[in-house]
């Protein structure tokens, strides 16, 4: 779906525009300068940060009935996802174009400033218990430079709910036209008058899910506390328990032009091996103490803990045994218990001067891992045939039967892997902004990161359904990822800057992809480096406010697995490719009269393959799958009388390669969606809102491929949500 197909919709939202330049109400579009912390590990205004930042406040989650992590990043420049699978826990995200290795391993999750990533170096997307977020924070751009690995094109920081010094309780319920619930309690107790004040903030959700088996389970319960020990010392401590079930859904399956073909139960129905689960249960505390040295130096110690058990049940799209002819889809049947720690620590002073200031930091981190993986599905070397088989799984997706199951070699629940890792990260960094003039800053800094990973490994290395003792793999690296930005005042209300940073990724990847048996790693294998040049606008006036950003990007030393030398055995881990992605991205906001606003998000992103070669067949100049040149959001919002607000907007992304040599694209569409919200401001009701999302029920797709087009997630169809909101 191209940009210019959408013309009606565009029409559509500007005739909106001209509409709501009629309308008169009560002043409430003010343009906020919102304070960011993300990009520079201090607050500061948004507009003189010397970065690419989006700021999606609280009332813009409500907006959007964001219910999941993902929802939120809709319409931030540069940034673009696709569900995977379990639609709800399985995000597939790109920032200014940088796909990964496996998973979401090319930028940074934070929550409350702390990386949120797996032992298997991926973000914990899925597990930020994003019912208790009011805040996000997207910094596009490498920032390795104050959060060392990872952040190789950005980071997204989730900030949690913070404790108000009144009395306060809240309730409030929300339910969708798809089958979701929630039901959602806070309440502000000051202990202390002024000094002490606890926050309580509970949810439960349930959701039946649109599709078959995809329903999901969720309980969260978060208990933060604030202290103010003394006028110089403040102290912050909060646990958080999560638990989650989610049932994982199924895919379905493409034809050679990447159309969706018709399978058992339509673009509803489950095409797969059950059970096809996960549950996550989680607990973590933290805690933050600041200390006022003097009347310019500042010390924080932030200390993070958290312990994680997953249980899941899945199924993977095998490409190599899918027979669209035959009507034939195979799954290979995977099953894991995981537990994992993790531990955080991080000092960090900060100096502030009348031309500058200055941060100095240091942390530590350890993430435990132990792991047992069992596979299902017919498997073994039949001496008849000569045939292998690994754990396949032969659906026929036009009736959902199982094909296979009845095979000799068929095995259920084998196990194959028994691992037990540790990574461990330590770091130092500094960061200096100083003002040269009133007018003329530079921010600088760097960071050096060691890491090292420890894997012991019992995994079946020959194949004959034994498990075997495998010596201890290791590999250590280390990094220096410096950072440079100048940033000048053109007046009071425009400022430009330009900025160079890196990023790197430390190329552990999953730790699996160290198991002897499949994968041959050795020390060779160097991290990968993201070096960034930027030049960016900000300013505004009298009722508006833009960002633009052009930016340039190269990648080299991604990851890859070449087949082996000798033309038999493990795959060899190794650096190769080389990658370059270029843009521009828009961001401007806008009052129509006294009451409306309105804002435009663009961005175009132009990404290839500078050197990129599988199984001998030269890809460079290709675009990477699932980047799409161009993505645009746009909306109105204001109020009619006191006490109505309404709100319409449109996304539009289009289409991206689904195979690696472009040869099939799609997976483009357009949605537009609405809000209308009653608020009051006495009693104890507080409000009630209808959002639609794809209010016009557009029927899109997010699709995948290799060589050739695998596999669709269909799209979330139109949904409305009522939302009603009580202070008590």
């Amino acid at each position: 779906m191209s940009l210019k197909n959408n013309l009606p919709l565009l029409l559509l939202l500007l005739s909106g525009s001209l509409i709501a330049q009629d309308t008169r109400g009560e002043t409430g579009s003010e343009l906020r300068e919102e304070l960011v912390v993300t990009a520079t590990k201090q607050d500061r205004k948004q507009r003189d940060i010397p970065a690419a930042v989006s700021v999606i406040t609280e009332e813009a989650l409500k907006t959007k009935a964001a219910i999941v992590p993902g929802d939120e990043l809709i319409g931030v420049p540069g940034v673009f996802f696709r569900r995977q699978e379990a639609a709800d826990s399985f995000m597939d995200v790109t920032i200014r174009g940088l796909t990964g290795n496996h998973g979401n391993d090319t930028f940074l999750a934070l929550l409350d400033g702390i990386p949120f990533v797996s032992a298997h170096e991926e973000v914990l997307l899925s597990e930020i218990p994003f019912g208790a977020v009011e805040r996000v924070e997207v910094v596009r751009g490498p920032v390795s430079a104050l959060y060392g690995r990872g952040a190789l094109s950005g980071a997204i920081n989730y900030r949690t709910r913070t404790p108000d010094n009144t009395q306060q309780f809240g309730l409030d319920l929300t339910a969708n036209s798809l089958g979701y619930t929630r039901p959602h309690f806070s309440a502000n107790l000051p202990l202390v008058a002024d000094t002490n004040t606890l926050l309580i903030d509970a949810y439960y959700e349930n959701h039946e899910g649109w599709r078959d088996h995809t329903g999901r389970e969720t309980t969260n319960i978060l208990l933060k506390d604030e202290w103010v020990v003394s006028p110089s010392t403040r102290l912050m401590f909060y646990v958080n328990a999560y638990a989650n079930e989610q049932e994982a859904g199924g895919q379905i399956p493409l034809d050679a032009n990447g159309n969706l073909l018709e399978t058992f139960g339509g673009r509803r129905g489950f095409v797969g091996y059950q059970p096809n689960t996960y549950d996550r249960d989680s607990i973590m505390a933290t805690v933050r103490w600041q200390q006022q040295l003097s009347d310019q130096w500042q010390l924080q110690t932030t200390m993070n803990a958290r312990d994680m058990q997953d249980n899941n049940d899945l199924n993977f799209f095998d490409p190599f045994g899918y027979d669209p002819d035959n009507d034939i889809l195979r799954v290979n049947g995977f099953a894991n218990d995981r537990a994992t720690t993790t531990t955080f620590i991080e000092p960090q002073v900060t100096w502030q001067g009348d031309r500058g200031r200055f941060i100095a930091g240091a942390n530590f981190e350890r993430v435990a891992l132990e792991e047992t993986d069992w596979w299902t599905g017919q498997n073994g070397f039949d001496t008849d045939t000569f045939d292998f088989y690994f754990y396949e799984i032969n659906i026929n997706f036009r009736t959902g039967e199982i094909l296979n199951q009845d095979h000799p070699f068929w095995v259920t629940r084998n196990e194959t892997y028994r691992g037990d890792s540790t990574n461990r990260f330590v770091s130092v960094y500094f960061q200096h902004e100083y003002k040269v003039t009133d007018r003329f800053e530079v921010t600088w800094g760097a960071r050096y990161d060691s890491f090292k990973r420890e894997a012991e490994i019992d995994s079946d290395v020959d194949f004959d359904g034994v498990i075997d003792d495998n010596p201890l793999i290791e590999d250590d690296e280390d990094n220096i990822a410096p950072k440079l930005a100048l940033s000048y005042a053109v007046n009071e209300q425009t400022r430009a800057y330009f900025s160079y940073g890196e990023g790197f990724n430390a190329n552990f990847a999953a730790v699996w992809q160290w198991d002897p048996g499949l994968y041959q790693r050795g020390n060779e294998v160097k991290p990968s480096h993201v070096r960034s040049y930027e030049l960016g606008l900000k300013g505004g006036g009298a009722g508006f406010a833009y960002e633009a950003a052009v930016f340039h990007m190269t990648q080299e030393d991604r990851l890859v697995f070449l087949p082996n030398p000798a033309g038999f055995g493990p795959s060899v881990a190794a650096n190769a490719d080389e990658f370059r992605s270029q843009g521009l991205e828009l961001s401007s906001r806008f009052r129509l009269n006294d009451s409306w606003q309105a804002y435009v998000n663009a961005s175009t992103i132009d990404a290839e393959w500078e050197a990129y070669e599988v199984g001998g067949t030269d890809l460079s100049g290709k675009r990477p799958r699932g980047v799409p040149e161009h993505m645009v959001s746009l909306g109105v919002n204001g109020r009619i009388g006191t006490n109505l607000v309404v709100d319409i907007w449109g996304d539009l992304f289009d289409d991206y390669a689904v195979t690696r040599d472009n040869s099939v694209t799609g997976g483009g569409y357009a949605l537009l969606n609405a809000r209308l919200a009653y608020q009051t401001k006495n009693g104890r009701f507080k409000g009630v809102s209808l959002t639609g999302r794809n209010i016009l029920d557009e029927e899109y797709d997010d699709l995948f491929g290799a060589a050739a087009p695998q596999t669709a997630q269909p799209g979330l169809p139109a949904q409305v949500f009522l939302t009603l909101d009580f202070d008590f």
